[in-house]
C-alpha cells in the first residue's frame, strides 16, 4: 500500500483516498458520529473491509502504519462493519493478528475496551 501525498477527493465515497495499491484503494469517510476507512476494489462502488474510528486523526494514523500484507486490520478502530479481514503473510505478524472481537479489543484480554457488554467477552 502506498500513500499519497496528498489525499485524494473520491466523489462516489464522498471520502478521500488516503493510499491504494495494485488491487484496492484506501479512502477516508465522514461518518455522522466518527470516520471509517474503506477498502475499495478499484472499479468497484463496494467496499471490501472497512472500520471506524473515533476522528480523521485516528483513520489517518492508521493509514499510515498499518501492513495490509502481513497485518489483517488496523489499529485503533472501535467497530469492523464487516467480517473480520485476514492479511495474504499473515503468518508474519501472529502476536498482532490474535482474534478480535467486533471493536478491536484482543480477545484474549480481561474485557472489551469499548463496550463493557459486549457479547464475545460474555
Amino acid at each position: 500500500m502506498q500513500l499519497h501525498d496528498t489525499f485524494i477527493p473520491d466523489p462516489v465515497w464522498g471520502g478521500l483516498e488516503a493510499a491504494a495499491d495494485g488491487e484496492c484503494r484506501y479512502i477516508i469517510v465522514r461518518m455522522f458520529f466518527d470516520h471509517r476507512l474503506v477498502v475499495v476494489k478499484d472499479g468497484s462502488p463496494i467496499a471490501l473491509h472497512d472500520w471506524c474510528f473515533k476522528d480523521m486523526a485516528h483513520a489517518i494514523a492508521a493509514a499510515v502504519a498499518w501492513d495490509p500484507e502481513t497485518q489483517d486490520e488496523p489499529f485503533l478502530w472501535h467497530k469492523r462493519a464487516g467480517e473480520p479481514r485476514f492479511a495474504p503473510q499473515r503468518d508474519h505478524n501472529l502476536d498482532y493478528n490474535r482474534p478480535r472481537c467486533v471493536h478491536g479489543s484482543y480477545l484474549h484480554e480481561q474485557a472489551c475496551e469499548i463496550d463493557p457488554f459486549c457479547e464475545e467477552f460474555r
